[in-house]
């Protein structure tokens, strides 16, 4: 396999895996641990500041990746562009 082509599957592949994290602990944090905020009990024997630091450094390296992802796309985002807004032109 080309390297170029492993790299941007790997980024690929663990980019959706950090966005589903980040999901998972956004859909905790919001439905169980604020909406039973009275209690303030950890949830799967985490504590609700664990949760919320697990959200964030996900986050965090979700969005590094999807900038490192768009720039090693970025010679297809360039062509694909001028295709399409030489088209509209005509």
């Amino acid at each position: 396999m080309d390297k170029g082509l492993k790299l941007k599957y790997v980024v690929d592949a663990v980019m959706a895996f950090t966005i589903l994290i980040t999901a998972i602990t956004g859909i905790i944090n919001m439905f169980i641990l604020v909406l039973d905020a009275e209690s303030r009990n950890s949830f799967l024997g985490i504590a609700p500041s664990s949760w919320l630091i697990v959200h964030a450094i996900f986050g965090v390296t979700s969005v590094l990746l999807i900038i490192f992802h768009l720039f090693l796309h970025k010679d297809w985002i360039v062509f694909s562009s001028k295709n399409i807004f030489n088209k509209k032109k005509q």
